[in-house]
């Protein structure tokens, strides 16, 4: 059933017997409701509970008050709710600074479930009845009398009395009731006329007449109308399942709207992928030749380097070693080890003194003849006996991590 569509269909207790009649509205205005058989599936339709599951009470409020939150108090002032219980409301009259409201409070009874959970509106009974100018209106609801007074056309106070007749000491009840709405200023005169809808025997229309003092009109036709403005008084029950079914369209709609800012990323992200699988091909298109040039000049680096040692003059051996050889202090300095290749040496001896050692490392370090190598002491001269031994070793920037 959608939310808010437009009640099609009017469902009410029957007049003789537990149960439920269903009126179909008409399509056109200034249409007559017509009785149905059933209540179509699915149709939107206004429930009027039985009169006994609902409490009626009128009451002045100031015209700037809340209406509800009075009434709530009113209400639970008197232990006629439980506490958090909220009644529903309707401005009647407004007369100077005071406010005429029409309070309903609905029970949670156990007629209250299913299918009768999803009515499009709660109407109490009595305003649907269509009683024209009447004051006062009896009917029938589940074999039981009920009674309802009205103020320039709207309701103002309804109850169900229990009763399956309009006996006197019922109809002396009723009087008490109107003496008590005009003590309140709820009616301003006692009801002219009484209404009374469906069948009524003749003692009770004569009980009703001897105690109002009205005239007293008995109208067989019940048919139902949609009343203006709206009331709609649900259930605990029915609050419950609205509030359910509210918050489940909630979260279908953050569902697609967190589905669909889902799909957008995964929309985004394919078409970026794209563009850049698109770039990545232009990129790899232009850069194959670079790579084939870069591979080609990788070999013949890997070559030069592989017959260097054998064409480079820098680095001939005996060059080297005459080199080194010329940097030797005197006969107190001598070479005891000497390793070299392209990008290493490493040369081992030892002196007789220390001043000597450190003459001998510092000549290496500044020669120009081998500045081409990087030269670092792998340990500190270390004195062995009358000797100080030493171990130098040379590096060239451009050589490898692990040595050949």
């Amino acid at each position: 059933m959608a939310a808010n569509s437009q009640p099609t269909h009017i469902v009410r207790p029957q007049a003789d017997e537990a149960g439920w009649e269903y009126w179909a509205l008409p399509s056109q205005q200034g249409g007559v409701p017509e009785r149905a058989a059933d209540l179509p599936r699915k149709a939107p339709f206004v429930l009027a509970p039985p009169t006994r599951t609902m409490l009626a009470r009128p009451l002045w409020i100031a015209s700037d008050a809340d209406p509800i939150e009075m009434a709530r108090l009113d209400f639970e002032s008197r232990h006629l709710i439980r506490k958090g219980q909220s009644p529903v409301t309707m401005r009647i009259a407004t007369v100077e600074d005071r406010t005429l409201v029409f309070a309903v409070v609905p029970s949670d009874d156990e007629i209250f479930s299913g299918s009768w959970l999803d009515a499009e509106r709660f109407e109490p009974h009595a305003r649907l009845l269509d009683a024209g100018d009447a004051g006062l209106v009896f009917w029938r609801e589940e074999a039981k009398i009920c009674y309802a007074y009205f103020r320039d056309g709207q309701c103002v106070y309804f109850s169900s009395t229990g009763e399956t007749a309009v006996f006197r000491e019922l109809a002396f009840s009723i009087a008490r009731c109107t003496a008590w709405l005009l003590a309140e200023n709820v009616l301003l005169v006692p009801p002219a006329k009484v209404c009374l809808l469906g069948l009524f025997i003749e003692s009770e229309i004569d009980n009703i007449a001897a105690v109002t003092g009205a005239e007293v009109v008995v109208i067989e036709d019940t048919s139902p109308r949609l009343p203006e403005p709206p009331m709609d008084a649900p259930a605990p029950a029915a609050v419950a399942r609205r509030n359910r079914r509210d918050t489940n369209k909630r979260l279908v709609v953050v569902g697609i709207a967190v589905a669909a800012v889902y799909l957008a990323l995964v929309v985004a992200f394919l078409a970026f992928y794209m563009g850049k699988s698109v770039a990545l091909q232009r990129v790899q298109a232009q850069a194959r030749p670079i790579a084939l040039e870069a591979a080609e000049s990788r070999y013949k680096v890997e070559r030069w380097q592989a017959i260097r040692p054998a064409v480079d003059t820098d680095i001939f051996m005996l060059d080297m070693i005459a080199d080194i050889a010329q940097l030797l202090p005197g006969d107190n300095v001598r070479l005891t080890q000497f390793n070299a290749n392209y990008d290493r040496i490493l040369i081992l001896g030892e002196a007789a003194s220390i001043d000597q050692t450190h003459k001998f490392l510092n000549g290496i370090r500044q020669s120009s003849a081998l500045s081409m190598f990087e030269w670092n002491e792998v340990r500190q001269p270390l004195q062995v006996g009358t000797v100080y031994r030493f171990e130098l070793q040379g590096r060239r920037p451009d050589a490898s991590d692990q040595p050949e």
